[in-house]
């Protein structure tokens, strides 16, 4: 038995704490000491990061938004720290009765891990966030010095708490972290990615429309270049052909906002006077780089 409690009336008070009072050589509730220096990338070692919850620096340590990340996701890709299979957890007298952490414990709570270093047990998913949300659970057994209360196995289930307990919005960001796609910003920056790649295959189209006209000394406009028009002018009905023969150049085209479809006759004059004013070599080369994008 790794510690023995001499049996006092009060021996039932704090036994559920992160540090259950035992006896009088109990460690302090904050057990292990708070690396306070800052860290940065160029320290980490990412195959080196402890593995035992009771060595692991605060991720607030870790400076930037980036690295901080980067630690998360190496910890979530590693998973929890358990003790190998067969091993033997050591026993603790509480209220009488030896006491000691269960393996199956492991196998029903995913985010479960185990230090063997002071024999208790953390959430991975709340130390991770730890510092996101302090003040609802921030300050959990679980997050901050570990739980040992053996006897009281209801304190994993109360620890994962209703649908937005700190625990459950913890695990809500670590699988945002792992599936960045499935994000809100991720999902607004891939929104305004696709917006800028359908405005260049626009004006990559409408450049190669003014290129050909000029180099043919064909009229642009129209006499009736409206929706209805059967023949809305060269430029216009040139680019409506480019779109029939490439679907990329059919949707950008169609699904253009009105604002920005790249096709009014000030468009039309700027692209055209470009290509006027490109005299030097240099110009010359880059404009023809920017006209052969491939659509």
């Amino acid at each position: 038995m790794k510690r023995k409690l001499p049996l006092t009336d009060d021996n039932d008070e704090n036994l559920d704490r992160g540090t259950s009072r035992r006896d009088g050589t109990a460690p302090n509730a904050n057990h292990f000491t708070h690396l306070s220096s800052r860290v940065s990338r160029q320290e980490v070692n990412f195959d080196e990061l402890p593995y035992d919850p009771a060595d692991r620096r605060r991720i607030s340590d870790y400076i930037g938004q980036n690295l901080q990340d980067d630690i998360r996701r190496k910890y979530l890709i590693r998973g929890p720290f358990k003790p190998p299979p067969g091993f033997k957890f050591p026993e603790t007298i509480i209220a009488g009765h030896p006491r000691r952490c269960q393996s199956n414990w492991f196998t029903r709570y995913d985010w479960l891990e185990y230090s063997e270093k002071v024999d208790k047990c953390f959430c991975l998913y709340c130390y991770l966030f730890r510092d996101c949300n302090m003040g609802q659970g921030g300050n959990d057994a679980f997050v901050i010095a570990g739980w040992d209360g053996w006897n009281k196995s209801d304190r994993l289930r109360d620890h994962v708490g209703k649908c937005n307990s700190f625990h459950n919005t913890a695990v809500k960001r670590c699988n945002n972290l792992l599936k960045p796609g499935q994000s809100i910003g991720a999902a607004l920056n891939k929104q305004s990615n696709l917006t800028k790649e359908m405005h260049l295959i626009r004006l990559r189209t409408s450049i190669k429309a003014v290129r050909y006209l000029l180099n043919q000394g064909l009229a642009f406009r129209g006499h009736d270049e409206s929706e209805e028009s059967t023949n809305k002018g060269n430029f216009r009905e040139l680019l409506q052909l480019l779109a029939d023969g490439n679907d990329k150049v059919k949707e950008a085209i169609s699904k253009a906002p009105k604002n920005n479809k790249m096709i009014a006759p000030e468009i039309q004059k700027d692209i055209a006077e470009c290509f006027a004013e490109v005299r030097e070599p240099c110009n010359i080369i880059l404009f023809q780089k920017i006209c052969s994008l491939s659509l």
